[in-house]
């Protein structure tokens, strides 16, 4: 087993255990983020209930390490009255308290960057509950004068006390991690770790996609230094500039990438900088930075750490090579973000984006590569030069496909035999609805997991939407508009208003729309304030001009 989370001190997922399952548990991480983790759970989990909207402290374990920790700050309800639950990582909890204004400006009052660190999270742990303090672990980011001048007069959280006055000024990055009990929370200028274990095409790379990002190209730039003391008369604010030094002129340009990319210049602020040559040097430096073309690859990778092959797993913040000849893709690259499902982490998505090799030559070496890849692909597996047994346990364990299905049946404790299909059926006195996961593998295997009984027959605890349509639901032709009207179901009551929707559910309880348009992959959410819906969401009018091709409307209870 190699995931388990836990909700305050319940493990509420752990595939080893039966009736502690979670569906769709989806972990996404990124660098300097705060990350989010989301599942949906049933009823019929022993702990259904005791998961508490920002309250509740959310784990994940992967193999006994903790990889994120943080609150539920979205709990909805569906159908079947199962929960969906957002968690943000508790780097979120900085955004939870303010920094007063200071002064390290003037003086003998410039500061150190781990002592401006180190204020920004004293500060906020003297704030805060025990659970959402950090301890000021590894700070790594230096500066050239060994000391900083930073100044604030405005009252902002701590979050972005850190982003503006550290990050944004400084680079580096801002890491938790967990040891002997207690959260630590790093700054770091580079991250130096390096995976053992590669992504290489034909033996792990499922696939790729590499994104230049052009509107992140600067040519030239206007450095400005520290700000100029003046007297009390003269309030206007003033920063050294490079004028003085550079012919009269506050800027300066990269021919070369002016020659490539035109004329795009940008402003960037040295607070520390008090001598106009230091400040060209800096700028000369940073512009260098600005000039060089930077690529996002994000790839899907199988995670052989999970096949008994003795390789590390994929983790936020570590270098790995990648190597994919047919794409022109080479090098050593950073994970800055990860999209893992903990059902399949096997199937790891993976965003590159700092390189130790630029990139700029990708889309040429792509195009050429284009015309035979099928012929590369099926001769690098002919041939042999791949690892066999590594692709056949990936094989093995990578999904293709995963699917619920539904079914009605006269028994809470034995699943029906027959009946499966794609949708739920509608809720009928005195039945059951069941459900079940359908894993489909890349080698074929169908896996089924074991059905679960997610809506009583009675009906008294039970919690169902029903949409009614003023006109059908199946239009051919570009005249017809109609009206949908949800009714919630839920024990013997039958609601159709707003002001029953909160008495019997509390006062946040409301409808939330969604829609799925021609191909859309996934359902977007529709703002309550959009013109169509009216009645506090119990009226949603549909017309010719909402649909080209295809659409599916559909609603959840939200408490």
């Amino acid at each position: 087993m190699m995931f388990t989370v836990y909700c305050d001190d319940k493990c509420v997922y752990d595939t080893t255990i039966d009736g502690l399952m979670l569906q769709d548990p989806t972990l996404d991480t990124a660098t300097n983020d705060p990350g989010s983790f989301s599942f949906t759970i049933y009823p019929q989990h022993p702990y259904y209930n005791m998961i508490n909207k920002m309250t509740s402290v959310i784990s994940v374990y992967y193999k006994g390490k903790v990889v994120f920790r943080g609150r539920p700050i979205i709990i909805s309800r569906g159908s079947y009255n199962q929960k969906y639950v957002t968690c943000e990582g508790d780097l979120a909890y900085l955004l939870d308290t303010i920094q007063m204004p200071y002064d390290y400006m003037t003086g003998d009052k410039h500061t150190t960057i781990k002592s401006l660190f180190s204020k920004f999270i004293d500060d906020h742990n003297s704030q805060v509950e025990e659970r959402k303090r950090f301890t000021v672990g590894r700070v790594t980011v230096t500066d050239s004068n060994d000391y900083i001048v930073r100044k604030s007069s405005d009252y902002v959280t701590t979050w972005k006390s850190i982003n503006d006055k550290l990050i944004d000024m400084l680079g580096g990055y801002i890491m938790t991690r967990y040891e002997d009990g207690e959260t630590y929370i790093d700054y770091l200028a580079e991250i130096n770790t390096i995976s053992n274990q590669d992504v290489e095409f034909g033996k792990n790379l499922l696939s790729i996609s590499v994104e230049n990002k052009f509107d992140d190209i600067y040519t030239a730039i206007l450095p400005l230094g520290a700000r100029i003391e003046s007297d009390e008369d003269n309030r206007e604010e003033k920063r050294l500039t490079i004028s003085d030094i550079n012919d009269g002129v506050a800027y300066i340009e990269d021919a070369e990438a002016v020659k490539k990319y035109g004329f795009i210049c940008t402003v960037e602020t040295f607070e520390d900088i008090t001598i106009a040559e230091n400040l060209l040097k800096a700028a000369k430096e940073r512009l260098a930075e600005l000039c060089e073309l930077q690529s996002e690859i994000t790839l899907t990778a199988a995670d052989l750490s999970g096949t008994g092959i003795n390789v590390n797993p994929f983790m936020l913040g570590r270098w790995v090579n990648v190597y994919s000849l047919p794409h022109g893709v080479s090098g050593k690259m950073l994970i800055n973000k990860m999209h893992v499902s903990l059902n399949n982490p096997t199937s790891n998505t993976l965003t590159l984006g700092k390189t130790a090799k630029a990139l700029s030559d990708f889309t040429s070496k792509a195009e050429s590569a284009n015309s035979n890849l099928v012929e590369r692909v099926e001769k690098v597996e002919s041939n042999a030069k791949i690892n066999e047994g590594a692709l056949g346990e990936i094989k093995d364990v990578a999904v293709k496909q995963v699917d619920f299905l539904y079914a009605s049946g006269d028994s809470s404790t034995k699943a029906p035999e027959e009946g499966w299909q794609e949708n739920a059926p509608e809720w009928q006195s005195e039945k059951y609805i069941w459900q079940k996961k359908v894993t489909i593998l890349i080698n074929g295997k169908v896996i089924e997991s074991q059905a679960v009984c997610i809506q009583g027959a009675a009906g008294e605890d039970a919690c169902f939407i029903h949409i009614d349509s003023s006109k059908g639901t199946a239009f051919k032709n570009d005249s017809v508009s109609t009206v949908l009207s949800p009714v919630i179901f839920y024990g013997k009551q039958r609601i159709t208003d707003i002001d029953t929707l909160k008495k019997v559910f509390g006062s946040d309880a409301h409808i939330q729309w969604k829609s799925r348009i021609d191909e859309d992959d996934q359902y977007l959410i529709i703002p309550p304030e959009d013109e169509r819906i009216s009645e506090d969401g119990f009226k949603f009018k549909i017309s010719p001009d909402d649909i080209d091709t295809k659409g599916i409307y559909t609603c959840d209870l939200e408490v």
